[in-house]
Order: structure tokens, then C-alpha cells, then sequence
């Protein structure tokens, strides 16, 4: 387990790591690189920046028994944060004797909590070997629902109008017809006489 040390230089951020100093050095590619929070999980104001780091434990104002005295000691620090990830891994390899090394570390990193930077340390969850899901990211807004716009009515506007001429049409044909047609048979289809006393002014 590496934590990860104060360095010279005033820190001015705490969230993401960035400090007005240079940061530790980068740990060993096969270490797991542990940085102190607080009890909310967050970093102290001020905590030393750090180059690279895997997981997050408690390393702010852990209560436990001290070197003298029958009282409780209170201490801080990313040393502290080092030997809680030291001691679930201890405790992973008592109950699963025949992992390597790299597996006890896989093991920590897969059961942690995830976190909105890193995850945080959960020794329940190493040694129970239960991986935990990456968080879900926010599904994606469905577009809203659009009526598709009215096709253009002109056209059959048009055709309602000369269906509905024609068939006017065709019935003023059929009733003329059907007051022509009798009376030009009963005169055998000859013209009618215009007498003159049926003339306008007589």
C-alpha cells in the first residue's frame, strides 16, 4: 500500500489533487495508491496533491487506542488512510489464503464503493469477492413527441370539386334527358310546329 505523502508547498485544492507544489511522486504500476478523506468522504482542505491514486479510505480524525494511556487517540493523515487499505487486504488474504497479491488487490478495487472521483475502500465487500457496478450514467432525454404536419389539402380540394361538378352534371343530363326522350317519341322524332297564334303579341 502506498498513501500518498505531503509534499513543500501550499495546497489549493482539494478535490481533485492540484496543488501549487509538485506532487509525490507516482507509485509503482503494482501498488495500490490510497488518498485520505474525511468521515463525508470528501478531502481535507489543503491535502497534499498526488500524481496517481487508486482508491480512497478514512484518514481523518480515526478514533483508536494509543501508545500510552487508557484513552482513545485521535489522529489524521494519508498514513492512516494506508494501513486501513493495509489491513483489509490482511484481512481478504486470512480468509482467501491463495490469492496473489495482485488478486487481493483486484479483489479491493472491485468491492469498493464506487465514488464520483475515485471509489472508497470497503473491506466487506473485498473480502466477500462481490463486485460492484460502475455507476450508471444518466439515461439520455428521448426527443419529444411531433405530430407529423398536415400534408397540403390543395390538390384534393381540387378533386372534390370537379367529382362533385361532374356528378352535377350528369344528373342535370339525365333529367333533361328524361323529360326530352318520351315526348320526342310520341312525335316520332319530328320537330314540333310553332303556330302563329302561340307567337309573343298576338
Amino acid at each position: 500500500m502506498v498513501a500518498r505523502p505531503p509534499h513543500d508547498g501550499k495546497a489549493t485544492s482539494a478535490s481533485s489533487g492540484a496543488s501549487a507544489g509538485p506532487p509525490a511522486p507516482a507509485p509503482p504500476s503494482g501498488a495500490l495508491a490510497v488518498v485520505d478523506t474525511d468521515p463525508r468522504g470528501d478531502r481535507k482542505a489543503g491535502a497534499p496533491a498526488y500524481t496517481r491514486a487508486d482508491l480512497t479510505a478514512p484518514g481523518t480524525a480515526l478514533v483508536g487506542p494509543g501508545p500510552a494511556g487508557d484513552g482513545k487517540w485521535t489522529a489524521s493523515g494519508p498514513s492512516l488512510a494506508a494501513a486501513l487499505t493495509a489491513g483489509a487486504a490482511a484481512l481478504v488474504r486470512s480468509y482467501h489464503p491463495r490469492l496473489s497479491a495482485a488478486e487481493v488487490r483486484d479483489r479491493i478495487l472491485s468491492g469498493a464503493y464506487p465514488g464520483a472521483e475515485l471509489p472508497a475502500l470497503d473491506p466487506y465487500g473485498a473480502v466477500s469477492g462481490v463486485a460492484r457496478p460502475a455507476p450508471v450514467a444518466a439515461p439520455a432525454q428521448e426527443p419529444p413527441v411531433t405530430l407529423p404536419e398536415a400534408a397540403g389539402t390543395t390538390g384534393a380540394r381540387s378533386t372534390a370539386l370537379l367529382v362533385t361538378a361532374g356528378s352535377a352534371g350528369v344528373i342535370v343530363l339525365v333529367a333533361f334527358l328524361a323529360v326530352v326522350l318520351p315526348r320526342g317519341r310520341a312525335r316520332g322524332w319530328r320537330p314540333g310546329r310553332w303556330d302563329a297564334a302561340d307567337r309573343p303579341g298576338r
